[in-house]
């Protein structure tokens, strides 16, 4: 697509101008049952006109998502979170935005405590959900983490991530 990541001044950064519609990831990957945590400060430029946000999926050997949930701000500036697993999924904006420039702090966080364990996202601190998420207690494959860009032509991205802090442990 003619956009790849990039790291400037310590920073993650997406930028540039897609070729066409697409996708653009910077991800990492962990064994799903060790997860326990990701967080950064997600800023999204002036000049983006798609969705930029940071995502968490569960990803077979051969690239299939089973499952995901994503936290972004969509091309009118709203932030919305989506998850889908097989035929459900939920699509909720949130009634924020998230002003171009100003970072905000985004965190996934998974309580394996409970028998089915909880999924909570914060955003600067907040909850802004959080719910019992099965698939997670005994995930077979990689947990796949990190930040997108996604646009519906050939259009401007421009995302970064700061202060990223991953936490993940053997069960």
């Amino acid at each position: 697509l003619g956009v790849g990541p990039t790291l400037r001044d310590g920073k993650l950064v997406i930028a540039g101008t897609h070729d066409d519609q697409g996708t653009t990831r910077a991800t990492r990957e962990v064994t799903a049952l060790h997860f326990q945590s990701f967080a950064a400060d997600l800023e999204v430029g002036e000049e983006h006109r798609g969705d930029a946000g940071l995502m968490l999926a569960i990803e077979t050997r051969q690239g299939r998502q089973t499952w995901f949930f994503k936290l972004f701000r969509d091309r009118e500036g709203n932030l919305v979170y989506h998850w889908k697993q097989g035929a459900k999924e939920e699509r909720q904006q949130l009634g924020r935005r998230l002003t171009p420039g100003l970072p905000a702090r985004v965190a996934f966080e998974l309580d394996r405590e409970p028998s089915t364990p909880v999924l909570t996202l914060r955003l600067n601190d907040e909850v802004i959900y959080s719910e019992p998420t099965a698939v997670l207690k005994s995930a077979a494959g990689s947990l796949v983490y990190g930040a997108y860009v996604e646009t519906s032509n050939a259009l401007p991205v421009d995302a970064s991530l700061d202060n990223v802090s991953v936490i993940y442990a053997k069960p």
